[in-house]
């Protein structure tokens, strides 16, 4: 039992707080021998395929990533996360390529949006959650998409005119990102009704390139 507890705690649970099922295998387990770990307290199942220690918490957004590799975080939940929102929204936001679904044990915990295909893949990011390891990223869509998608999905106008704003500031009012992505997901016109917010104060000193 403590050899068992020395060697996970070395090799996973420090680094990522968590095993998935696949991982086990790769450390000789099997799935009888997680059940018996979980019965006996050893080890806390989180949810399908994903044990950690008892003592551990596992972000919500890391548990979500782990049930596909198809989700990106997005809209609302991207906007707080790069502190274009100040409020946490109250579900997850996510984004899913038009031909995948949400998995069945996350659809009370998200708002999903779908997207073609060839535009899921356009902007996005991954940022650490914690640790070291791969599996401890999430995707997420950029600040520059992320404006794109209120932009294209958001109808309420002081919304949207907020998150330019905050965007402006972080980003010194440089807008050619936005720009870029505006074409790769053919919104041009709904960036041009809202060009004349894309402006610092100072904007009749400087010349900001489109």
């Amino acid at each position: 039992m403590t050899a068992y507890l020395d060697d996970l705690l070395r090799k996973k649970i420090v680094a990522e707080r968590f095993i998935t099922t696949q991982e086990a295998k790769h450390y000789g387990w099997s799935k009888q021998t997680l059940q018996y770990y979980t019965q006996h307290g050893l080890l806390k199942r989180l949810q399908h395929g994903v044990y950690s220690l008892p003592k551990y918490n596992i972000d919500p957004l890391l548990l979500i990533q782990l049930r596909s590799h198809d989700i990106i975080f997005s809209h609302d939940t991207a906007a707080y996360i790069f502190k274009l929102i100040k409020t946490a929204p109250k579900k997850i936001y996510i984004t899913l390529p038009s031909n995948k679904t949400v998995p069945r044990t996350i659809k009370e915990q998200v708002i999903c949006h779908y997207v073609k295909t060839e535009l899921h893949k356009i902007g996005i990011d991954s940022i650490k959650i914690y640790g070291n390891s791969p599996m401890s990223y999430i995707n997420i869509y950029s600040r520059e998409r992320t404006i794109c998608d209120f932009l294209r999905d958001c109808p309420d106008k002081k919304k949207v005119l907020s998150i330019i704003k905050a965007y402006g500031e972080y980003a010194n009012w440089e807008m050619y990102g936005i720009t870029e992505i505006a074409k790769e997901i053919g919104i041009e016109n709904k960036l041009e009704e809202y060009k004349e917010h894309f402006k610092s104060p100072e904007y009749l000193e400087r010349k900001i390139k489109w």
